[in-house]
């Protein structure tokens, strides 16, 4: 199965789903706001109109908080705001979040103006020296492509086969490093970039495994008991590699340099992110917390998931079984919620274009 970057194999989330059920990501991204003036500080701005981009825009909710921040430092000009996603993103409700939205950035604001590009930011999506400031966030650890099964997990670093989490680390690396040339084209002189995402810690972990295993346990059971056939269970994965900072700091040695230049990476900010969902447990309320989690694995993996199963399945028997999973994987985590409720770490990054 493979995946193309951004979100998943067939390059969609939930639309709405995702919208509802994304607490998470929107709470891991306000680990980077801080870094969002410094990005710009430096920066001699171009003529107007200027550029500033939403890598892995998804349906754009959790990209409004720091995007604003971003306008905010461009006062009284003319700016371009570009989300970018696969193509068959769910751009109607990225429309939808922009215009109606009360925290969207068209808020008491003239002369911005959204736009979308449907590629993979794996690839170039503006022109040479165009883009003055980038934001991604919860994004990046997506691949370009899964390089294969994971014969023992679905999830790669919870799997002991050595050529599956060398292949994936590998292919993590050369996205990154695919993302980091394209964005040195497209940028300006003193041009800056901010990146949040999920961090694997100098323990291997990244703070959701025991969450993971109640799905990758799920799915066990159901394919022990035949609604999941081999095949299908062998083609599960995740799509993803989360970096170490180790891992985020290698292409900079001490700056990252292709042909468009060079960029240097000015900070690396490491965090954990508390249980989005702890309230739910304090107030006893288990099966809504279980909900909430079971809820946020459903909106980012269904789609990779689906594309896994036998294209035989009509999309009702697809989505019956899938909504079992979903299910299941609830009475699991309401089963034992404290001993599977998540830390994430969190890593928060700026680079700058030299």
């Amino acid at each position: 199965m493979t995946a193309k970057a951004g979100h998943d194999s067939s390059g969609v989330m939930l639309g709405g789903v995702y919208r509802d059920e994304s607490e998470t990501q929107h709470e891991a991204a306000a680990v980077g706001y801080r870094l969002i003036g410094p990005a710009l500080a430096d920066v001699n701005l171009p003529d107007d109109p200027i550029v500033i981009a939403d890598f892995g825009a998804a349906n754009g909710n959790n990209s409004l908080r720091p995007l604003n921040l971003a306008l905010d430092s461009l006062s009284n000009r003319k700016v371009l705001v570009l989300h970018t996603d696969l193509p068959n993103n769910d751009f109607a409700t990225l429309f939808d979040v922009v215009e109606h939205s009360p925290d969207s950035y068209l808020r008491d604001r003239s002369g911005v103006f959204p736009l979308v590009s449907g590629r993979s930011f794996y690839e170039r999506v503006l022109p040479e020296s165009t883009l003055t400031f980038g934001w991604s966030s919860s994004a990046l650890h997506w691949l370009s492509s899964a390089p294969g099964p994971i014969p023992d997990h679905f999830f790669v670093h919870r799997s002991a086969d050595r050529s599956a989490v060398d292949a994936y680390h590998q292919r993590s690396q050369q996205d990154w490093s695919a993302f980091l040339a394209h964005r040195a084209a497209e940028l300006v002189s003193g041009g800056g970039l901010v990146i949040v995402d999920v961090l694997r810690d100098d323990d291997g972990l990244m703070g959701a495994e025991a969450l993971f295993q109640c799905l990758a346990d799920t799915l066990a059971e159901e394919h022990a008991n035949g609604r999941i056939t081999d095949d299908e269970f062998a083609r599960v994965v995740y799509p993803t590699w989360f970096r170490s900072v180790a891992d985020i700091e290698e292409p900079f040695a001490p700056r990252f340099a292709c042909d468009a230049g060079e960029l240097e990476l000015l900070d690396c900010v490491t965090t954990t992110l508390a249980d989005p969902f702890a309230a739910l447990l304090t107030s006893d309320d288990v099966g809504a917390y279980a909900a909430k989690h079971s809820g946020f694995l459903r909106a980012f993996l269904t789609p990779s998931f689906e594309s896994a199963l036998d294209p035989a399945r009509d999309s009702t028997a697809k989505t019956t079984l899938l909504d079992g999973v979903w299910r299941r994987t609830a009475e699991l985590i309401a089963g034992a919620p404290r001993s599977v409720a998540p830390a994430y770490k969190l890593s928060a990054v700026r680079i700058r274009k030299v």
